[in-house]
């Protein structure tokens, strides 16, 4: 069974962008071994705005469960990184960018907030369009509601009847450089291992590495940028990777 309490995928769509729009999420709690669905619409959106609604929504789920830690599946990076990296800048700015202009979606940003206050999140980027059957659950949603399109719904289903196992979470990787970013070809991929009782695991940022070796005396971990430095690694633990 899965070392966390809740898990949530997420995801949104948007027909031209802006556009009519849908969001979707499937709340999966490991507790009672449940599984709730949520999805919406709008007329007049931005995909952007459809994946954080998808988050919004399902951490109100969250909240509804009483739940203080939950790991979030999304595709989304503008939601992963605006969350975890840019709205502490956006916030001592009052919501302002580097330049100056307005934060795009500032209401949004702000209710996220609002919504996660209190929870410990673990965020996990897991590329679109890839067979990943939550994935393409939410993506399904998302698309549906966006073309109001009718489909069938669960709320508090057991695990041996839904669609998908869900207790086979993906691993994620690490989020890919920005679009437009002018040194995003000289940026190397970041990312940090552990081995902690045997178990050698890929982390895409510090706060889930963090959380797997602490308070574990004998854990190794590492930032490393690289295969052949991640294979160097290896090799002075004594460790054979996968």
């Amino acid at each position: 069974m899965s070392e966390f309490k809740a898990c949530l995928y997420t995801d949104g769509a948007c027909s031209g962008n802006p556009g009519p729009g849908g969001w979707g999420y499937v709340y999966v709690d490991f507790q009672s071994k449940k599984i709730f669905e949520g999805a919406g619409c709008d007329s007049a959106t931005t995909n952007n705005r459809m994946e954080m609604t998808a988050v919004i929504e399902g951490l109100k789920e969250a909240r509804s469960h009483q739940k203080k830690e939950i790991l979030i599946l999304t595709d989304s990076t503008y939601v992963i990184r605006g969350f975890t990296q840019w709205r502490f800048g956006w916030r001592k700015r009052n919501w302002t960018t580097a330049e100056g202009q307005p934060v795009s979606n500032r209401e949004l940003w702000e209710e996220m907030e609002k919504v996660a206050a209190g929870i410990k999140i673990e965020w996990r980027y897991v590329r679109g369009h890839q067979g990943t059957p939550g994935n393409e659950r939410v993506d399904q949603m998302a698309v549906a509601f966006s073309q109001n399109e009718s489909l069938f719904m669960y709320d508090g289903v057991s695990f041996d009847q839904y669609v998908f196992d869900v207790t086979l979470i993906p691993q994620g990787e690490p989020l890919p450089d920005m679009k437009g970013s002018s040194s995003s070809k000289d940026k190397k991929p970041v990312f940090y291992v552990s081995y902690v009782n045997g178990v050698l695991t890929r982390h895409q940022d510090w706060p889930s590495c963090e959380r797997t070796v602490k308070g574990q005396p004998k854990a190794l971990y590492k930032k490393v940028s690289s295969e052949v430095e991640l294979s160097e690694v290896l090799k002075k633990w004594g460790v054979h990777g996968n």
